[in-house]
């Protein structure tokens, strides 16, 4: 009797995670989310975050043990650290999707933009490269490209902002680099962030109504 209560409750435990499951699979990496509550879209976000960090502290552990290297840091204002998310969510993501409907052409602009993080630490010179941040933005391509192709792709911007509001918080009181809430060395960045965020954001909703319209007019036509 009790093996078959637990078999029961087996049973109902898998059927219950079963989205999940078949969404963490990587034969499933292209496709739409199976359910798009916030709740299970953070699950999924927390899942590739986890999946960048084994494989960024891997990275780290061979440059360290094997190379010799450790990767440096360098300090980055607040308000930076957080327009990355729209920033890069909608150009390196959404724009390549609404302008083509074609994931694996976002599926290249991912691998440029993880790509770009090679150069997170400092400008491209010896000794300054990041390895580690390249290897942890790898997993969040397709959390990004999924959320994009489901129609929620604002929730990757408030992810991406808020996990980089949160690594910084971190930072600075593992006392990595200062609190800076502007970078007051250059404040010109931050401003030309803010104004380019702003202007990215303000076209992704005309250019997701146009995308729509299009896939509609296919269906119509079909």
């Amino acid at each position: 009797m009790k093996n078959t209560k637990t078999l029961i409750k087996k049973s109902k435990m898998n059927s219950k995670y079963s989205d999940e499951k078949l969404d963490m699979h990587p034969k499933s990496w292209l496709s739409n989310y199976r359910q798009l509550s916030l709740w299970y879209l953070l699950k999924m976000g927390l899942f590739y975050s986890a999946l960048g960090l084994v494989v960024a502290y891997s990275i780290m552990s061979i440059e360290y043990f094997f190379f010799d290297y450790e990767e440096p840091v360098f300090p980055i204002s607040l308000i930076q650290m957080i327009l990355a998310g729209p920033i890069e969510e909608i150009f390196f993501f959404g724009i390549p999707f609404f302008a083509t409907g074609n994931p694996f052409v976002v599926l290249g602009t991912g691998a440029l933009w993880a790509s770009v993080h090679i150069f997170n630490a400092s400008l491209v010179e010896e000794g300054s490269f990041s390895y580690s941040t390249f290897g942890f933005a790898i997993p969040h391509i397709f959390f990004s490209l999924r959320a994009w192709k489901s129609g929620k792709g604002w929730f990757t911007i408030l992810f991406h902002s808020g996990w980089n509001a949160m690594i910084f918080g971190i930072a600075v009181a593992a006392g990595e680099f200062p609190l800076m809430i502007i970078d007051e060395s250059a404040p010109e960045i931050d401003i030309v962030m803010i104004i380019f965020s702003a202007i990215l954001m303000g076209i992704t909703y005309p250019f997701y109504r146009w995308r729509l319209k299009r896939e509609n007019k296919k269906l119509e036509k079909s």
